[in-house]
């Protein structure tokens, strides 16, 4: 389907996808209505619970069900039939959604001060012995004392869940 910048996972159940999702974040859900031992609507309202803001997507052959669908506010509805010619066009769109809710601006706490600094402003990352600089352009934007394996754990990790599944 031309989605080489995409990982995907498939499951076979509503509950084998929840046993998953529990530990794991996705940008997007490709649910089938008519699935094993949950169906796409149960998964949907628990997925709705943890995470109301992951764009579901829905697919069924029974289109009468596109109206009950909306209680669940899915991004979208694929007919079975049409998998290959809707589904692009539905992911391009997800995408550019997603690309759109995208953070401008990182926050960075250091000590007692909170540090903001827009993402495109952002040229490198250099961290030697404890001080991590980040450096714009022409200068050093900012410096705090830290790794940079503390600085993502504990600083950017809204950055780096945000930014997981989105291989391009």
């Amino acid at each position: 389907l031309g989605f080489e910048d995409v990982s995907i996972e498939s499951f076979l159940s509503g509950k084998n996808f929840l046993e998953n999702f529990s530990h794991e974040i996705y940008d997007g859900v490709i649910l089938d209505i008519d699935m094993p031992d949950m169906n796409g609507f149960d998964t949907a309202s628990q997925i709705n619970a943890v995470f109301p803001d992951t764009p579901i997507i829905f697919l069924t052959c029974h289109e009468h069900l596109v109206f009950e669908s909306f209680k669940f506010r899915p991004f979208d509805f694929v007919r079975k039939n049409r998998f290959q010619d809707e589904l692009p066009e539905i992911i391009m769109r997800l995408k550019k959604t997603l690309l759109l809710k995208r953070p401008s601006k990182i926050s960075i706490v250091s000590g007692q001060s909170i540090y903001s600094v827009r993402y495109n402003d952002i040229y490198y990352v250099e961290s030697v012995h404890n001080k991590l600089c980040i450096f714009g352009k022409d200068k050093i934007i900012i410096t705090i004392t830290s790794t940079m394996k503390d600085f993502i754990n504990k600083q950017a990790v809204q950055t780096v869940l945000l930014f997981l599944k989105w291989l391009g």
